[in-house]
């Protein structure tokens, strides 16, 4: 059995055979935060699965920069703590400034030597791993892409965030997120498509679509019901059956069964009782009973609180790594688990990852800068929402300068907090906008002079995965500046114009 490579679908069945107890233990856990295990003698490759779906996470990228920091000096992978680890030493508020000012030089000149000597190792393996157009685009979250209407232009986004992807080195996008907005207040709003489960449906084909063709792996997310991020991983969701099918899981209905999607991940909280990486009737009776899913599971990074059980109930693939596979080794010699639901795990993730673009023989790309700026822009176009316009006072009309108010004017929010956060190579804000297209002695910042044409005041609100909002309320002091500048605009006689830039519904 020395020659068995992986090659193909057909080639499954005797790489499967070929592989120890041990091998087939390791493989179905991940390497690192943010890789699995690769088997080289039999061709497996060793997988990057990386958020997200508007764009990759470069905190996410960094870790496995770290990991072979590691290795070089032939030390494990550190996990997911390699990442919190790395934000606590350099004392950030938060992992979206890691691949920025964490690996400043003024950072690094700051740390003790033999940190930084590991830290300079990181960044020499990161900027290694970097295309040579260098950081990612920031695509629109799905709540934008979904505010489109249009899964067409939304699978062509996808297609430009699986490219990007591909230029990243990265076989596997963890995402969409299709859970549907039951909480308006939920810290992940921004990601997923709505609180309608047609229209998700809808723009979840045409996104899985858009990525697979490119040979890059779709992962919907987080199944199911994790429409909370507070207390997300012990909450026990009470839902009956007849709501969770026409309200919670339609999307993912029809990811699989219209858009073929290759993988699934499996949610932190319970429903009814039940983990949802431990529920054999969600992943094994209703996913591939049912809907006939023939790819594999993933549990979302820390979901799978018992790895046999999760592996028993049709939990293929746990992150993130390294976990102990003597655990699983224990547990197939011990008769918990049968060597057959092994193999038939380690199966459903080869049945993927021959599917890959790198794996079908494509070279790694450059990244298309142009194509995907072209698509985060349309997409931000057709998914921008006007709410009102008394007066036609939209599109801007008349003489004389325009006043922007509002801190948001400078410095925007481009997308929300955790796993779809996304550090973009630059940003234009409101002001810089207006004033490439007015001219800056048009466009003044802070000030409502008489003889301004309009007032523009930008607020925003923002959230994060890992918690929930606390309300839909504006803060107060945008809710003063809005009231102040409505309220002079009146007497001036002249359009007050309010731009949200939130990551959901407000008051």
């Amino acid at each position: 059995m020395t020659n068995v490579k992986l090659t193909g679908p057909e080639s499954i069945p005797a790489v499967v055979s070929a592989m120890t107890l041990e091998e087939k233990a390791l493989f179905v856990a991940g390497a690192g935060a943010f890789q699995t295990n690769g088997i080289e003698r039999l061709g497996i490759p060793r997988v990057i699965p990386l958020d997200g779906h508007n764009g990759m996470n470069m905190a996410q990228y960094l870790t496995i920069a770290a990991d072979r920091a590691n290795a070089a000096q032939g030390k494990p992978s550190g996990g997911l703590g390699t990442l919190f680890g790395l934000m606590i030493g350099l004392d950030l508020e938060s992992l979206e400034d890691l691949p920025t000012k964490g690996l400043s030089e003024e950072a690094l000149a700051a740390m003790e030597p033999e940190q930084r000597a590991f830290m300079q190792a990181v960044v020499d393996e990161f900027n290694a791993m970097l295309p040579e157009a260098g950081m990612p685009t920031c695509f629109p979250p799905g709540i934008l892409m979904a505010s489109t209407w249009d899964p067409e232009l939304v699978g062509e986004c996808a297609t430009a965030v699986a490219r990007e992807a591909k230029a990243f080195n990265v076989g596997m996008v963890l995402g969409p997120n299709l859970n549907i907005h039951r909480n308006p207040l939920c810290g992940r709003t921004f990601e997923s498509y709505g609180e309608d489960p047609y229209l998700a449906g809808r723009i979840a084909v045409s996104y899985v679509k858009g990525m697979q063709e490119e040979g890059v792996a779709a992962d919907v997310k987080h199944f199911a019901a994790n429409n909370q991020e507070t207390n997300r991983q012990r909450i026990n969701e009470h839902i009956p059956e007849r709501a969770l099918r026409e309200i919670y899981l339609p999307a993912f209905r029809a990811a699989i069964e219209e858009g073929d999607c290759w993988t699934v991940m499996s949610a932190y909280n319970k429903i009814n009782g039940t983990d949802c990486a431990m529920n054999r009737w969600l992943l094994t009776d209703l996913l591939r009973g049912e809907w006939g899913f023939d790819g594999f599971v993933v549990a979302d990074w820390g979901a799978a609180y018992d790895r046999v059980e999760a592996l028993l109930a049709g939990n293929d693939l746990e992150m993130p790594g390294p976990q102990d596979p003597q655990v699983i080794i224990d547990s197939v010699r011990e008769g918990r688990l049968p060597e057959e639901v092994l193999d038939e795990r380690v199966a459903n993730i080869l049945g993927v990852w021959v599917k890959l673009w790198y794996v079908r023989g494509e070279e790694r790309p450059p990244l298309d800068r142009e194509f995907s700026v072209r698509m985060a822009r349309e997409i931000a176009e057709q998914g921008s929402v006007l709410l009102k316009n008394e007066n036609n006072a939209l599109p801007l009309t008349g003489e004389g300068p325009i006043a922007v108010l509002g801190e948001n004017a400078l410095s925007p929010f481009t997308t929300g907090g955790g796993s779809a956060g996304v550090t973009s190579p630059y940003k234009v804000s409101l002001l810089q906008g207006l004033q490439a297209r007015y001219g800056e002695a048009q466009v003044q910042h802070g000030t409502l002079i008489e003889g301004a044409r309009a007032a523009i005041v930008a607020v925003g609100v923002n959230s994060s995965e890992g918690a929930d909002r606390k309300s839909m309320d504006l803060p107060a002091t945008d809710v003063a500046l809005i009231r102040e500048t409505a309220a002079r605009c009146k007497e001036l006689g002249i359009p007050c114009i309010v731009v949200l830039n939130v990551c959901g519904p407000v008051e």
